[in-house]
């Protein structure tokens, strides 16, 4: 496919073409796009409010290559035992829930699972999960309305990088 004329092929950094060559795959074809998601410009606004609003994602999907233990659960304690200290130093901290993927979902419920009752009912908001085009300006929007952004997934890093929300990027992959 890579050298056919009937398809383009785009990937988004040289380490993915590296990854590529590594394959014996030739690249001659193959061109170097940033990612769309760089670009964003949401058209939420923030509205004032006295919370403080957190967006997190986590990544379920690899578990035995992004986790030590293979399944996420030491990940998912530290997790649990940072919003719960965050909680208790700031009331008005609320915390959104956005999944990327299928798999996102059964990471939050696991989390939720590690936190005590009431952080779940007054703090905790779960994005809802659409796999279309739409369910990514949903992300996007969930997003903007945060005062922060934790989160693994590239995308879930990018966004908030594009509209000027700090980010802090967890790395769960070994390399």
């Amino acid at each position: 496919i890579a050298n056919d004329d009937q398809f383009f092929i785009s990937v988004r950094n040289d380490g993915s073409i590296a990854q590529l060559q590594e394959m014996g795959i030739s690249t001659a074809r193959v061109k170097c796009l940033p990612d769309a998601a760089f670009f964003y410009k949401g058209s939420d606004q923030r509205s004032p409010r006295s919370d403080m609003s957190i967006a997190i994602n986590i990544a379920m999907d690899m578990p035995h290559i992004r986790y030590k233990d293979g399944t996420g659960g030491h990940f998912l304690d530290s997790i649990a035992e940072v919003l719960k200290e965050l909680s208790s130093s700031n009331h008005h901290m609320q915390f959104t829930l956005v999944p990327h993927i299928y798999s996102d979902l059964i990471f939050i419920t696991r989390l939720l699972e590690r936190l005590p009752e009431q952080i779940v009912r007054e703090k905790i908001t779960v994005e809802r999960y659409d796999a279309s085009m739409f369910g990514a300006r949903e992300i996007a929007s969930a997003y903007a309305r945060s005062d922060l952004v934790i989160a693994q997934r590239f995308h879930a890093n990018v966004i908030p990088i594009a509209l000027g929300i700090p980010v802090i990027g967890l790395d769960s992959y070994p390399q």
